[in-house]
């Protein structure tokens, strides 16, 4: 531990519990969006997670579950939103998943969203 012979000025201060740290966190990160793309990225999320569970697919943006997505949001809307629906999904999930990124990334994602695209 390291330790200082100059007294500190800070006043004494209680630590928080880890959850009251991990909610304070979230909130800071909640509010780090612009609002109208939170609203976007919000509205990719309840997507996915609608997939998720219409599917019976557990919630983890895995390269498999990313691509199946793709596949079947490509069916409904144009391919080049999905793209950006991928992007408001890993932004939403990565705190959860921290390979979010690197799945949306993932050659079968990309290989998937280009034959879709066409």
């Amino acid at each position: 531990m390291i330790s200082s012979s100059v007294r500190s000025r800070q006043p004494a201060r209680e630590p928080w519990s880890l959850e009251r740290l991990l909610l304070g966190r979230a909130l800071a990160l909640d509010h780090a969006l612009d609002s109208s793309t939170h609203a976007s990225y919000s509205s990719a999320l309840n997507s996915y997670l609608a997939f998720c569970q219409l599917h019976h697919f557990p919630l983890d943006p895995t390269p498999d579950t990313l691509s199946l997505y793709v596949v079947f949001q490509s069916h409904h809307i144009e391919p080049r939103s999905v793209d950006a629906y991928l992007s408001g999904i890993c932004s939403e999930l990565e705190a959860f998943y921290p390979a979010a990124r690197a799945n949306r990334r993932s050659p079968l994602v990309a290989r998937t969203l280009k034959g879709c695209k066409r």
